[in-house]
């Protein structure tokens, strides 16, 4: 090879290492240089995942998708899913995608990849069918983009030392993160290399800080000149006696008239710490991730983590997710079929044990779920038939039952005369007031917390605003599952009336707290039970209009 080759060559190598634009493209990774501060920061994937904030971001997105369960099921023509459990594809995605990992390594292992690098790759090995039988992870920095002779689409894997190899696209089963051109994922430790490189930068100080002694720092005055070996001398002296965290604080002796001046700049003049806790929250703000799922609690609060957690999982999971998901379905399932395959995130979700159970309960008593569904989502064996059948909570009759009008017997609503009610009427109510329940009963919790806790009643308002804001949207969401289990066995819902009745009941809790906090009674404002039913007698009037004055 002639000289200028070889040049040529080492720059262009040199160009797909430093560039990040050309990382981005091709999806191989790279390393960067900064130059930031009199030494820069030499700045590798590897070397982005030391930072704290790096690791925890993508720690918490891959272990969170790697743990969720997958499902494949065949599309009925009517829509529905029958599970298809014993399937190759069922076992490369959930048991093993090859003899030498697990489901939850390979996922975790893929997913990393794709957050620090934009790209993941693995080829998908095939039988004599054309059937996928294996998944084979390649190293992004060996794999490119391209195409071949006949312009369709392959990924040139580079084999050291040897020729290139080219796989057909539809044979790699490739997960990409953001992307300007939706073929490749944009680089993310390229992209926020000035964010991440500031927070190496900001360890570094901040373990010089300590290695040289806490304190030391500024300018050492000598009466007369000194020569270069007793400058030297010096400087040994004192790094000797005062270089390290364990030295801090000792006396330093100064001889023949030399005088010390400081001159450093204290750690939190400097803001080191407002600093450090600035790169965490922009290193969430790159993957999406909010700061409390990285152990970052400056400002999270009772009122506001549990939505935070909610949001996670609808703004930085679910979008990988469907990533997964539909690289999934486009090659690892046959091209003509109704089979699908479906990540189960439902779990990432949940509340605790307690609002689990609600939520079971509430699903069954509303004929939204059959107690054999929620058993086999538990770890629990069916009850065989019986567990099949769907139940609504008065009287636990059939949605059936109520539909056609049979005879249940009525509840009497709390203080008010026993009546004799219709009885599509009576389920109404019985829906509203199971799907009401769980909503004071959080309400009331918050709230009483909220008083607990605030500084002065200005602090209260703003924190009540945001609690009863909370208090709406969760109520409307459950009124909405009992709208569609009426609506399901055929009853028609005035859903205009619904809503005048639910502000009207809304702005009256408003004020009955903000009344129960000004009289010193904020734990007493209201019984959850009672309320939930006075609430739900009212919405039950509204939606089938009856408005009987009771």
């Amino acid at each position: 090879m002639r000289l200028l080759d070889r040049i040529d060559h080492a720059l262009t190598a040199f160009a797909r290492l430093t560039t990040p634009d050309d990382a981005g493209r091709n999806g191989r990774g790279g390393a960067y240089f900064l130059p930031l501060g009199r030494d820069g920061v030499h700045l590798t994937h590897d070397q982005a995942l030391r930072l704290s904030a790096v690791w925890a971001c993508v720690n918490v997105i891959s272990k969170s998708l790697a743990a969720s369960r997958w499902e494949v099921f065949l599309e009925k023509l009517n829509g529905d899913r029958e599970l298809q459990r014993n399937t190759t594809t069922y076992r490369l995605l959930n048991v093993r995608p090859n003899p030498e990992m697990t489901a939850f390594g390979f996922h975790e292992a893929s997913l990393i990849l794709a957050l620090i690098g934009g790209n993941s790759y693995s080829e998908i090995e095939k039988d004599s069918g054309n059937r996928p039988i294996a998944l084979w992870p390649i190293s992004p920095e060996r794999c490119t983009l391209d195409r071949n002779g006949q312009g369709e689409r392959v990924v040139r894997v580079t084999n050291f030392g040897q020729a290139d190899t080219l796989l057909p696209y539809n044979d790699v089963f490739h997960i990409h993160g953001p992307s300007v051109d939706g073929l490749c994922g944009m680089d993310v430790v390229a992209m926020a290399s000035r964010t991440i490189a500031h927070g190496l930068a900001t360890e570094r100080f901040g373990q010089a800080f300590y290695d040289n002694g806490t304190q030391m720092g500024g300018v050492i005055e000598a009466p007369q000149t000194m020569t270069d070996p007793q400058v030297q001398d010096l400087r040994e002296q004192i790094d000797k006696r005062h270089r390290g965290a364990g030295r801090a604080f000792h006396n330093l002796i100064l001889t023949g008239g030399a005088k010390w001046n400081a001159s450093s700049v204290e750690p939190d003049k400097a803001q080191f710490n407002e600093t450090s806790y600035r790169i965490v929250e922009e290193v969430c703000r790159w993957y999406g991730v909010p700061p409390h799922k990285v152990g970052h609690l400056l400002r999270s609060t009772f009122s506001n983590i549990e939505h935070q957690g909610l949001e996670f999982v609808r703004d930085a999971l679910t979008p990988w997710a469907e990533r997964l998901v539909q690289e999934a379905d486009y090659k690892l399932l046959p091209a003509q079929g109704r089979f699908k395959v479906r990540m189960d995130i439902d779990w990432l979700a949940e509340g605790d044990a307690m609002s689990k159970a609600n939520t079971d309960a509430i699903l069954v008593r509303n004929g939204l779920a059959r107690r054999n569904e929620i058993r086999r989502k538990r770890g629990l064996n069916s009850l065989g038939t019986e567990g099949e059948t769907l139940t609504v909570e008065s009287q636990l009759t059939t949605l059936k039952a109520v539909a056609e009008g049979a005879n249940v017997p009525a509840v009497a609503a709390p203080n008010r005369p026993r009546e004799i009610r219709p009885p599509t009427e009576e389920a109404a109510r019985s829906l509203y007031a199971s799907a009401l329940k769980r909503s004071f009963i959080r309400y009331h919790h918050r709230v009483t917390e909220a008083s607990a806790h605030a500084l002065n009643q200005g602090d209260f308002r703003q924190r009540l605003a945001s609690i009863h804001s909370a208090h709406v949207l969760f109520m409307r969401e459950q009124i909405d599952e009992v709208h569609s289990a009426l609506q399901s066995v055929g009853v028609n819902i005035d859903t205009a009336s619904v809503n005048q009745s639910l502000r009207q009941a809304v702005a009256e809790d408003l004020d009955l707290v903000t009344q129960a906090r000004q009289s010193g009674s904020i734990e007493t404002w209201c019984h959850p039970e009672d309320r939930a039913d006075q609430v739900a007698a009212e919405l039950a009037d509204a939606a089938l209009g009856t408005h009987q004055n009771v």
